[in-house]
């Protein structure tokens, strides 16, 4: 518990809203093998405590990523383009941002990122998003 704010739940929540796109499989937590597309929260980045007086506000900073496949090719590079996008039936942005929390107030996506990660030694072409997670710290 951070505060307020239950970080597995938000972890989970967040997935859950991701889980909501038509295809994209989606995880709650760190993975140890991918079957693209496939979208997961990690554990937070950072926690930040007491933004505002009297425990008013606690902030968590969570990566989610996803990936799509393992080739650079035009049809990987559109899907993950639109996955990347601030609007649009594919965008994570829009589908983790529609959603109305309860295990905090508010959640953003502030930055998404192209990036080749590798799970299970196994390198994919992907995305890392910076998720902001606020709520009450009391």
């Amino acid at each position: 518990m951070v505060g307020g704010v239950n970080v597995g739940e938000v972890m989970a929540e967040i997935a859950a809203a991701a889980d909501e796109m038509e295809g994209l499989r989606c995880f709650a937590y760190p993975i140890s093998e991918a079957s693209p597309p496939t979208f997961w929260v990690d554990l937070p980045e950072r926690i930040s405590f007491d933004l505002t007086y009297d425990r008013g506000v606690d902030q968590i900073e969570l990566y989610g990523y996803l990936v799509v496949g393992q080739n650079l090719d035009r049809v990987q590079s559109a899907k993950l383009a639109a996955y990347m996008s601030s609007a649009g039936a594919a965008s994570v942005k829009q589908a983790v941002e529609a959603v109305e929390y309860e295990a905090c107030d508010d959640v953003s996506v502030t930055v998404a990122e192209f990036q080749r990660i590798s799970v299970a030694a196994t390198e994919y072409l992907g995305c890392r998003f910076t998720i902001v997670a606020t709520g009450s710290g009391a």
